[in-house]
């Protein structure tokens, strides 16, 4: 597995969006601290407000993390390369779960480098802030453990499609419209007293649920998953992440055995 890896992070080397993406990415929080560099007074951002816009900004790993898993799979469908490594002797559970974790990792180093660029500007352009605070710090290294728990998620949910569905685009349509329809659904709709158990369950489940301990909704009501794991809302996030990393290797394993590679 370590050099299947290997080879897949090398196939990942030449990947010109992956360079000309992060350069975006970090151009983009460049131009978030501009004003910072070009006013050099007294009237300092504090660095909480920088921290706290960080982790409402990381949502948007919602929709890059796809970017990896297409990346990483490349369209072996579409090109059929896929059956040069079957025909080579590489087992399919092998190829399936090593170019997953390929693109997770690639993926979780590229978000770690956009965090420090963004957390060193914070840094250099922000000001302290009134006192220690301590609580506030705990608070924004959970939820930057939950974003990228999520990230993982939704990452495997899309790696999944582009596996199941032969069209990337349809894959990567189908995967978006279930995000985006379903993501405000499942933020929402268990907070009542009077959804059904069906329903509560399908919203603790969706892999971006755990976002809804970073957009401050109220969750004094809610039930099932959240209170059964001790209100504790990075277990919570870690359940969900390898849930649906689980269903995604089982259900793609089968998948990816009972095709016929052409």
């Amino acid at each position: 597995m370590v050099n299947y890896l290997s080879a897949e992070f090398y196939k990942l080397r030449f990947h010109k969006g992956l360079y000309v993406g992060t350069g975006l990415l970090l151009l983009l929080e460049t131009v978030v601290f501009l004003p910072g560099f070009m006013i050099r007074n007294q009237d300092y951002i504090d660095r909480d407000i920088l921290l706290a816009f960080l982790v409402v900004a990381m949502t948007v790993g919602i929709i890059i993390a796809p970017i990896f898993a297409t990346m990483t799979f490349d369209d072996q469908n579409g090109n059929g390369t896929l059956k040069n490594e079957i025909v080579y002797g590489i087992p399919r559970h092998r190829a399936y779960i090593g170019k997953m974790l390929a693109g997770a990792i690639a993926g979780t180093i590229i978000s770690l480098l956009a965090m420090g660029w963004f957390l060193l500007l914070t840094f250099l352009v922000g000001g302290p802030s009134e006192g220690t605070n301590q609580e506030f710090l705990g608070i924004f290294i959970r939820a930057t453990g939950i974003q990228w728990l999520v990230w993982m998620s939704v990452y495997a949910f899309f790696f999944f499609l582009l596996v199941l569905i032969r069209s990337a685009a349809a894959a990567l349509s189908l995967g978006y419209a279930v995000t985006v329809l379903g993501t405000p659904v499942a933020l929402t709709i268990a907070s009542g007293t009077d959804v059904s158990f069906f329903w509560q369950l399908v919203s603790d489940l969706f892999f971006t649920s755990p976002l809804r301990f970073t957009v401050g909704l109220d969750l004094s009501d809610r039930r099932l998953l959240v209170s059964f794991l001790g209100d504790n809302p990075l277990l919570y996030a870690l359940v969900i992440c390898i849930f649906w990393w689980a269903v995604s290797v089982l259900l793609g394993l089968i998948v990816l055995r009972r095709r016929e590679i052409k």
